[in-house]
């Protein structure tokens, strides 16, 4: 994995979520989705189930949708890496 991206990665994109059962949509990179989606995959959890559980959680600090998102992105990536 480069930590340096391919170009198509730094494109953001609307991703349509549902958080609570209620439609929404949020803008991320690719990259940013692509691991949104694998974390999912792998851990069997649904997309929107993760992203309702990142938007109530009231640990996160980020203020908007996409920010708490992002942060339970790097939040699960991080603890992943640390038990490994």
């Amino acid at each position: 994995m480069s930590l340096l991206q391919d170009e198509d990665k730094r494109t953001s994109k609307m991703l349509a979520i549902r958080i609570e059962g209620e439609r929404t949509t949020v803008r991320m990179f690719e990259g940013e989705i692509d691991a949104l989606h694998r974390i999912c995959a792998e851990t069997g959890i649904d997309l929107n189930d993760f992203c309702s559980a990142a938007a109530r959680n009231p640990t996160r600090l980020e203020h908007t949708l996409t920010g708490k998102l992002r942060g339970a992105i790097i939040s699960f990536l991080l603890d992943r890496w640390q038990a490994a």
